[in-house]
């Protein structure tokens, strides 16, 4: 039996707003994507680990709307395996490595062309013609600028966030919103449902906050799940590392009060999606129950995925549900 308060720490402590969903056309969808993948040289060998997420994401996604969003998703993940190290690099290699993603950003707005052998920028241009074969670029627009934000958020130095010799819970939360990707993610429910919610409806209050809570869970609850695997390549860039060195507890105090803060806007979260206003929004804007169905199902994909996957399983993880490794990944 797990407690917050003390004793073993459990991942089961997490809230999950649901059950696990995955999208039927998965197998087919991710088998086009690993084709797509290795003729642009960013199919990584371990992409087994990462490429079945985007089926837990958007379970009711058509098949080809599914493999457009596993491709974008295939290539951040190439970025962070790649190039997630830079964050601990000189400014000068940061700033190489941000002017080359603004360039692909460029390229995915359609403003630009890829060098000859920037394979990166190829992988972009390629994703881009493939999303508008089956959506118009009003379904795309909010993307390229939660990539910006997201591939300019990864290359944040920790000395950046520090006060002192700590990380600064505040300032890493602000960066961690960004650097997740969930930003990334939240803005493809429009292109995976083929709608595009009036600007207005968007940025309705009740909607944003709802979005900007579920890029928390995103965040904060991979943090937990990687917390492991990133301290054994030693990238401390974590949630846990920020708790430890701000409350000068240990491992497990930092694990619990971890997953408390997740817990605390998963409730948020929850309650916010049955607001009252947000009914009477619906009623009114009939595609943003497409759009509250698609964010409800990206929290519960971001607890169901991280459990179907080795990425973050190994015999040394503080949680005992991870110490195993599947016999597979989840199909």
């Amino acid at each position: 039996m797990s407690d917050l308060e003390g004793g073993v720490v459990s991942i089961y402590d997490l809230i999950v707003p649901g059950g696990k969903q995955v999208n039927p056309h998965a197998e087919a969808a991710e088998a086009v994507a690993h084709q797509e993948g290795a003729a642009l040289g960013i199919d990584l060998p371990h992409s087994h680990e990462y490429a079945t997420m985007s089926a837990y994401l958007f379970p009711h996604a058509a098949a080809d709307r599914l493999m457009a969003i596993i491709l974008l998703n295939n290539i951040l993940f190439y970025v962070d395996d790649m190039f997630s190290s830079l964050r601990y690099s000189p400014t000068d290699r940061r700033n190489e490595a941000l002017h080359t993603y603004r360039q692909c950003v460029r390229v995915f707005r359609g403003d630009n062309t890829p060098r000859a052998g920037d394979r990166l920028g190829a992988a972009f241009l390629r994703l881009r013609t493939v999303m508008l074969q089956m959506a118009p670029e009003a379904a795309m627009k909010r993307l390229p600028d939660s990539l910006e934000r997201h591939l300019a958020a990864t290359l944040t130095p920790r000395a950046s966030i520090t006060t002192g010799r700590r990380m600064d819970m505040n300032r890493y939360i602000q960066v961690r919103k960004h650097d997740c990707g969930m930003g990334v993610v939240i803005n493809l429910i429009e292109f995976s449902e083929g709608m595009s919610l009036a600007d207005m409806v968007w940025a309705d209050p009740m909607v944003a906050r709802c979005r900007d809570e579920l890029i928390l869970i995103g965040g904060l609850m991979n943090d937990i799940f990687s917390y492991d695997k990133e301290v054994r390549q030693g990238q401390p860039f974590n949630l846990v590392c920020v708790l430890m060195e701000n409350a000068g507890c240990d491992e497990n105090a930092a694990l619990r009060r971890a997953i408390a803060m997740v817990n605390e806007v998963s409730g948020k979260f929850l309650a916010d999606l049955k607001h009252p206003a947000l009914v009477e929004l619906v009623k009114a804007e009939p595609d943003l129950r497409h759009y509250l169905c698609g964010l409800h199902d990206q929290a519960n994909a971001s607890f169901h995925w991280q459990m179907d996957t080795n990425r973050y399983r190994s015999p040394q993880s503080p949680f005992p549900e991870l110490r195993a490794l599947l016999q597979r990944e989840f199909e």
